[in-house]
């Protein structure tokens, strides 16, 4: 093909066999698409489920969530059109719809490519060592993809409470993706978690300016703003959070703890 492009593939082991899984091409004008991808024959349905991805990175949890019945009309066989519905029951609380989700994304991953179901299984596993090393499996095949960052900062930072090494591993990410806000969410609180409290304060805000319409952005300045002692402008973040997804359950319980405490009663959790 020339000096201008090349093509390089990716070998992994399926059913006992190594086999070619993905090409991508790279020329001197433009960096591969390293990202997990969708698998569908409806065009329609990759477009929601990009659509639906950027959402959950970005922390429109409620868009994403209503988006995974848009794509199961469209493919009811998409098994990562599920993530929707999984972040979604997450973030709500609602671990049943969360967890149904999960186990309905398993039982459709035949038709998926490696790396998407990679990226399932590590979500649905409960063995965070094994999740944490699907993941990284998956980010071998994957490494640009947006999604797989929020999730494996999530693995590392969270479920291994090791919030250094998920920050060292967003960095890199943020150098490909600097203007993606819910990248700048999870490095705020990957850094508020090691008391970095100036550097947590620049991603949370610079994550509600790229993110102006998003209510997570104003949920996650509230985070910050409670546990550095600001409970009255962290309550005016919950509201805000509250006027643009008056669904938005976990602001919702925030912003009745810090109310109960200005009553005078004792805080709840949260």
């Amino acid at each position: 093909m020339g000096w201008r492009k090349v093509f390089h593939g990716t070998v992994v082991e399926r059913e006992g066999r190594l086999v070619w899984d993905r090409w991508m091409e790279c020329s001197d004008s433009s960096l591969a698409n390293n990202f997990a991808g969708w698998t569908s024959q409806n065009p329609a349905a990759g477009a929601e489920y990009v659509s639906m991805a950027w959402n959950i990175i970005n922390g429109e949890f409620s868009t994403a969530r209503a988006q995974t019945d848009k794509i199961l009309e469209l493919d009811p066989g998409m098994a990562t059109a599920h993530l929707g519905a999984a972040w979604g029951g997450w973030i709500d609380g609602d671990e049943a719809a969360a967890d149904a989700a999960m186990s309905a994304a398993v039982a459709a991953l035949d038709d998926e490519g490696e790396a998407q179901q990679l990226m399932i299984r590590a979500l649905a596993t409960e063995d965070t060592e094994e999740a944490v090393r699907l993941c990284e499996k998956a980010l071998v095949l994957a490494p640009d993809d947006p999604l797989l960052a929020v999730h494996y900062t999530v693995l590392v930072g969270l479920r291994q409470e090791d919030p250094a090494s998920a920050a060292r591993f967003l960095r890199r990410a943020l150098k490909r993706w600097p203007n993606v806000g819910g990248l700048h969410n999870m490095m705020g609180y990957m850094l508020m978690a090691q008391d970095d409290s100036e550097g947590a304060e620049k991603h949370f805000r610079m994550y509600m300016r790229l993110q102006p319409k998003t209510a997570n952005a104003y949920d996650s300045m509230g985070d910050f703003l409670r546990v550095t002692g600001n409970a009255e402008e962290a309550k005016a973040m919950y509201e805000r959070t509250l006027e643009l997804d008056p669904a938005f359950k976990a602001a919702k319980r925030k912003l009745d703890a810090l109310s109960g405490v200005a009553n005078g009663d004792a805080p709840s959790d949260g």
